[in-house]
């Protein structure tokens, strides 16, 4: 009888556990209210020139995007030209962040005419649209958009300098004032055909040719490097700085495709 009042007390344990699971419901995460853009609040005029590129061009500010749970947001601040009022040809002002600000320098804004869809001329007064895209690592829950505000802007002649290959696998060997420009294709793309020596001669990428500061790119600092035969590409032995050049598995010329911003490179055997 013991025995069959704890098989009783056992099942009847069971059923209730499974119907008190059925009846928690797992939260699902929604969105509740977009962002809002407040600073600056439009119809500002802005006159951009090549003596003031390296000021302050604006700060953007706006409240975060709300969700009936905790979260964090990336915020974009996306650009369009004032007829695009879709922003199907939009531009990315910069980076995503979680932060509830963004600020920009002339220079950077200037950039984002004529080379990534803005396409006016220099001297010339465009009136562009401007709003936030909040978003989250959630596929499954809908990204949210701020209002949108109009600036007028009037840039300037923009020249995007080059990039440059250095090392003993280029003609320039290892000197900075040597080294071969990748021309500006956009604002963060560059593109040129090098000719580059077998392993172990090796390369690495300047963001000048005046020095090795500030700015270089080694093969660790890469997200993809992709080469055209597969596998022509790779990474050098670390040398006594402990960096990490580029090597060419075969000699031969090599057109470059370089993106700054994501951080690839695309290497095709001509």
């Amino acid at each position: 009888m013991r025995y069959l009042k704890f098989i009783y007390l056992f099942m009847f344990s069971m059923v209730l556990l499974n119907s008190c699971t059925e009846d928690v419901e797992t939260p699902v995460l929604a969105p509740l209210e977009a962002p809002v853009l407040v600073s600056p609040d439009g119809a500002l005029e802005y006159v951009l020139t090549e003596e003031n590129a390296e000021n302050p061009f604006e700060t953007f500010i706006y409240s975060g995007a709300k969700f009936n749970m905790p979260i964090v947001s990336n915020y974009t601040i996306e650009v369009a030209d004032l007829d695009d009022t879709e922003f199907v040809n939009k531009v990315d002002m910069q980076e995503s962040t979680t932060l509830l600000f963004q600020s920009i320098d002339v220079k950077s804004f200037n950039l984002l005419f004529g080379l990534t869809g803005l396409d006016k001329a220099p001297g010339e007064r465009a009136t562009v649209n401007v709003r936030v895209r909040a978003d989250n690592n959630n596929e499954d829950v809908a990204v949210m958009y701020s209002n949108v505000i109009q600036l007028n802007v009037t840039p300037y002649d923009a020249v995007v300098p080059p990039i440059y290959v250095v090392g003993d696998a280029t003609a320039a060997g290892w000197s900075p004032a040597d080294a071969l420009p990748l021309e500006s294709v956009s604002a963060d793309e560059y593109k040129g055909t090098i000719t580059l020596a077998a392993e172990p001669s090796s390369f690495r990428f300047l963001g000048q040719n005046t020095d090795w500061g500030p700015v270089q790119w080694f093969y660790d600092n890469m997200t993809l490097v992709e080469s055209v035969p597969a596998d022509l590409v790779g990474p050098a032995p670390v040398n006594e700085y402990g960096e990490i050049n580029f090597i060419a598995k075969e000699a031969g010329d090599y057109e470059i495709l370089f993106n700054k911003k994501n951080g690839t490179i695309k290497l095709t055997k001509q």
